[in-house]
């Protein structure tokens, strides 16, 4: 059985690329990975958006999904956001925002964003705390 593209419900949370937020998708991907017998390493886990505030929610949701995914035995030995500041995303350009850290137009300025603060926190306490939760996702539980 092949893989095959969805096209999102009409209704979906959306990224600025087009793609679907969902993730829940993000733990079967985990489990489906660990099927294989050997740790998993999430080298790219991110969202192109132009709100910050998404940006936040979407990294709380899939870092609880990672987290239920460890629970549930899936040997996962690394996160790395997508990515460390917004950059040239090939045919795209620089009109995508993936980063926490922008780049300020015209200078090469980076400036933090308040997810790469929130990110920080999650790092310095290794854990998703249920102030974070209640911070970002407001009653999304």
């Amino acid at each position: 059985m092949g893989l095959r593209q969805v096209t999102p419900p009409e209704d979906s949370e959306r990224s600025t690329m087009g793609w679907q937020v969902y993730p829940e998708g993000f733990y079967h991907c985990l489990k489906r990975a660990a099927s294989y017998g050997v740790p998993v390493y999430i080298t790219e886990n991110g969202i192109g958006t132009d709100d910050d505030e998404q940006r936040c929610s979407y990294l709380v949701r899939h870092m609880r999904e990672v987290h239920q995914a460890i629970s549930d035995g899936v040997d996962v030995r690394s996160y790395l956001h997508w990515s460390f500041q917004d950059n040239f995303e090939w045919a795209e350009g620089y009109r995508q925002k993936f980063g926490l850290i922008a780049m300020e137009d015209g200078t090469l300025n980076r400036i933090p964003k308040p997810s790469a603060h929130m990110f920080r926190e999650i790092a310095q306490t290794n854990a998703v705390t249920p102030e974070i939760i209640e911070r970002y996702l407001e009653g999304d539980r």
